[in-house]
């Protein structure tokens, strides 16, 4: 259940930190990273936890379809001939979040794709961070962790929310 235990939120390995489910979704449901290590040791804890991971790599992505295709295929989405956003946006509400864990998907080298195709990564962020808030209306938790190489990439405002870098890289100094 999506619900945080207020007790709870303290990690259970007696380090005092809090819960890195709810330190994400407390700024939104994007959370970007930076160091592959990072972002490593975050899927590491979310797996633990129970959390059913997918990983799209982007790099390769060139256009609009190959992105839809990639991100889909991991996703599970019928590919279709012509994908678009729209449908993109569909096939989300069918993706199965673990009622007492959560699903996160893991975007690689994504800063490529927001580079080449601003408006088409900003609009799948967009859709997955509502795929987040309708999935926390029934009690589970969706995630989307975006790696980037480029330590200043922004994406304003998606969801409702500008993506937050993850609490080991939040200060400029530590995504170096």
């Amino acid at each position: 259940m999506a619900a945080f235990d207020e007790a709870a939120l303290v990690s259970t390995d007696g380090s005092g930190r809090e819960r890195l489910d709810w330190a994400m979704l407390r700024y939104g449901p994007i959370a970007l990273f930076r160091k592959p290590a990072v972002l490593a040791e975050s899927v590491v804890w979310l797996q633990k936890h129970g959390y059913t991971i997918t990983n799209a790599n982007c790099e390769a992505c060139e256009t609009k379809e190959e992105l839809l295709w990639s991100v889909g295929a991991v996703l599970g989405f019928h590919r279709g001939p012509f994908p678009n956003l729209d449908a993109f946006n569909d096939d989300c509400r069918n993706i199965q979040v673990p009622e007492n864990s959560g699903f996160a998907i893991v975007l690689q080298s994504f800063d490529r794709v927001a580079a080449k195709l601003p408006e088409v990564a900003c609009g799948i962020l967009d859709i997955f961070a509502r795929t987040s808030w309708d999935n926390l209306l029934f009690g589970r938790r969706f995630l989307c962790l975006v790696q980037s190489n480029d330590p200043w990439i922004q994406f304003g405002p998606v969801g409702g929310h500008e993506p937050c870098w993850n609490s080991q890289e939040w200060l400029n100094a530590n995504r170096g």
